[in-house]
């Protein structure tokens, strides 16, 4: 149920973004490995919410962290676990909390037929 608040936020900052005559299409949204949000539950909401026809793309951001101990940098596949490379017990995390509306696409409404620099 968690994803179909955030879900109803995201859909709402789109749809607030789209312009008079447009139609939504397709959201593009970047969540991070840490916030505990499920793609695929996400779709089902943004599915049962959206106006036909648009769709949701989530992409989950790499976990990146750092060992406090030999200071290598790396990517990550979940939280927990020590250094692969020095078998530090813990890690720093750098992020895995984003929630980031990144891009939405829209299809005029106008018959681009119609559009005088179109015509030649």
């Amino acid at each position: 149920m968690h994803e179909a608040s955030i879900v109803e936020r995201l859909l709402g900052m789109a749809t607030a973004h789209v312009p008079e005559g447009a139609v939504l299409r397709r959201v593009h949204v970047r969540i991070g490995a840490l916030t505990g949000l499920s793609p695929d539950s996400m779709r089902f909401y943004f599915d049962a919410m959206c106006p036909a026809g648009a769709a949701l793309d989530v992409t989950v951001e790499p976990l990146r962290a750092a060992c406090p101990s030999c200071a290598r940098r790396m990517n990550v596949t979940e939280a927990g676990g020590s250094c692969p490379a020095c078998s530090a017990p813990a890690l720093h995390y750098e992020n895995g909390l984003e929630l980031d509306l990144v891009a939405i696409e829209v299809d005029d409404a106008l018959d681009d037929r119609d559009r005088g620099e179109d015509s030649r």
